[in-house]
């Protein structure tokens, strides 16, 4: 099915939210604000951000919410899991429009 431009106005919200969150700084600053005493166990220096794309059964391509793959930090990853490891952080982008 081809996107039309009213597709894609309608996905402007969603997408420009999801391409600010895939900025390091950006995801670490809102992860902090949102929940800060996980934040603080988290090493945003060396979070990767998961790849995106999907591909359906018969090759159509679908785009997933963010997934950042984030270390913990050394010195406190025995508090949160029991040992050093890593975790997913995902951003699920949910919002509300109105049609005028």
């Amino acid at each position: 099915m081809r996107r039309t431009r009213l597709d894609s106005i309608r996905a402007f919200p969603d997408e420009s939210v999801r391409e600010q969150l895939s900025i390091r700084q950006n995801f670490r600053e809102t992860v902090e604000e949102a929940a800060p005493d996980i934040a603080s166990h988290l090493d945003f220096d060396r979070a990767v951000l998961a790849s995106r794309t999907l591909r359906k059964g018969d090759w159509r391509v679908r785009k997933s919410d963010l997934f950042w793959e984030v270390p913990l930090r050394p010195e406190t990853g025995v508090e949160l899991l029991g040992g050093s490891g890593t975790v997913m952080v995902c951003v699920l982008i949910e919002h509300k429009s109105a049609s005028v």
